[in-house]
């Protein structure tokens, strides 16, 4: 019998083993831990944090910074089990790490990934002593209209693939039946990957969170959408730019798509 969709991605993320927080602006202001699997959180190999908080919106929809940030840094110290957001960031990262942040600038300033996650992002890697930065997507026009000007960032740096100096690799590898050339950014620049998605619905892969988010590292993007994107959505991430180097991922829930 075939397996559904759902057993597949709960089987594919209990063998990677990557942890994920979600930020919601809900109405539930507990942070609540679930597992990928029917084990204990404590036994799964993934774990998720669903971190929600009805007075992260200001007016108009924008996020006021030292409350997401914390938000963040709360979700990763449960996800950790670690007591302070130091010990969490440092139990994943250390000043050996030149970690990539994987935005989602394609959907753009207001429903793109927020610049006030990432800054909290950014402030937790410097708790574990980072200092080689980078947030990244595959256009700096992108980059741009989502509120991420390349250069200099609160510490980080902004680059993009398209970048003069970085682009795609030459050649092309595979990741299951297709074959892609992969950004720089992940080949050759960074060491480590947190990944932070939006929540979006697709055409036809349905809800897209952290595995779409990496048709961004690809050249060829649009040969990964037939059969509503199964397996080439899976594939992707076993390659192993993406695999060896994914961290953690943290879905900015703040605005469905």
């Amino acid at each position: 019998m075939q397996k559904s969709p759902k057993e597949t991605r709960r089987e594919f993320l209990k063998k990677i083993g990557v942890g994920a927080a979600a930020l919601w602006g809900g109405s539930l202001f507990p942070l609540r831990l679930s597992s990928g699997s029917d084990r204990k959180p404590h036994e799964s190999k993934s774990r998720v944090v669903i971190a929600r908080d009805e007075r992260l919106f200001l007016e108009e929809g924008k996020l006021p910074q030292e409350p997401t940030a914390a938000l963040v840094h709360k979700a990763l110290s449960v996800l950790t089990d670690k007591r302070t957001p130091e010990a969490a960031w440092k139990s994943l990262f250390s000043a050996k790490d030149i970690v990539g942040v994987k935005v989602n600038s394609l959907c753009g300033a207001r429903a793109g990934t927020r610049p006030e996650v990432v800054r909290g992002i950014v402030k937790g890697l410097q708790m574990a002593g980072v200092k080689e930065i980078y947030i990244w997507d595959r256009s700096r026009a992108e980059l741009r209209r989502a509120g991420f000007l390349p250069g200099t960032w609160d510490g980080a740096r902004v680059v993009a693939t398209d970048a003069p100096g970085l682009g795609y690799e030459g050649h092309i590898e595979f990741a299951g039946k297709v074959g892609s050339c992969f950004s720089t950014i992940i080949s050759r620049l960074t060491t480590a990957i947190i990944n932070v998605p939006v929540l979006k619905d697709h055409d036809l892969a349905g809800v897209t969170l952290g595995m779409k988010n990496f048709f961004g590292a690809i050249h060829n993007p649009n040969k990964y959408h037939d059969n509503n994107c199964d397996p080439y959505i899976a594939d992707l991430m076993t390659h192993r730019f993406i695999k060896g180097n994914l961290r953690l991922a943290i879905c900015d829930g703040t605005m469905a798509i």
